[in-house]
């Protein structure tokens, strides 16, 4: 995810189809482990909803619920679900791995300075340099008690959206394979792997200057299905 994805956490956008810990929509294997940084010259991962700045007396106040829109982006554009998969609202117990304070909602925005790179794959220590997204969502998924997300991004031309699914792409080369090769055209890609100690599937396309990538943590799940899934967003 992809880390989406990332997941969308195990290994961070989630797509993505990416992030850090098993779930909510950090629950992908996404872009810690990869030596990746934004064309605005940032690495990591990050997500909005953070902490304001401190008070004059020293304290901050309580970090405020993420959003669930990030421009033109919002539920209408995550699939009902990814094979199996549907979505699930993020917990308490993900809120600490994902880095956002849950909306009640399984979509919230991704910081844009961070989007690119968190839905990047962990498993390469490849160098990829990527174009900053404009804007970007992430949403979670569950299934049998496994965690799967997506991550779509905005770019601010077609060009870049092609730059940064071929840094995808070339990660997902170099990752560990379980059972399945990964199959990548030009605009799409299926793929199976392994990310701390978890196993992926994911598929991702990219259409004119946006990018979805979705991601689930699964050895059985269809990556044709899930690319279907995936296209199926708006």
């Amino acid at each position: 995810m992809l880390g989406l994805v990332t997941s969308l956490a195990t290994g961070a956008v989630a797509l993505a189809l990416f992030a850090g810990c098993s779930g909510g929509p950090a629950s992908s294997p996404g872009a810690s482990g990869s030596a990746a940084s934004s064309a605005a010259g940032s690495s990591g991962a990050g997500a909005s909803g953070g902490a304001a700045s401190p008070t004059s007396v020293g304290t901050a106040p309580a970090p405020s619920a993420a959003a669930s829109t990030a421009g033109g982006l919002s539920r209408k554009n995550v699939p009902s679900a990814l094979g199996s998969f549907t979505p699930a609202v993020a917990t308490p117990d993900s809120e600490e791995h994902g880095g956002f304070v849950p909306n009640g909602t399984p979509v919230r925005a991704l910081d844009p300075e961070y989007a690119a790179t968190e839905a990047l794959p962990a498993c390469s220590s490849a160098e990829v340099k990527v174009p900053r997204a404009t804007h970007g969502i992430a949403a979670s998924y569950s299934y049998g008690g496994k965690p799967g997300s997506l991550i779509v991004l905005d770019f601010s031309t077609e060009a870049d959206a092609t730059t940064w699914f071929a840094a995808f792409t070339k990660l997902v080369r170099a990752c560990p394979r379980v059972g399945l090769e990964p199959v990548i055209t030009a605009t799409t890609v299926t793929d199976r792997r392994e990310s701390a100690g978890s196993v992926w599937t994911e598929a991702g396309y990219i259409r004119g200057a946006r990018a979805t990538m979705g991601s689930v943590q699964s050895t059985t799940q269809d990556p044709a299905r899930l690319l279907r899934d995936v296209q199926s967003a708006r």
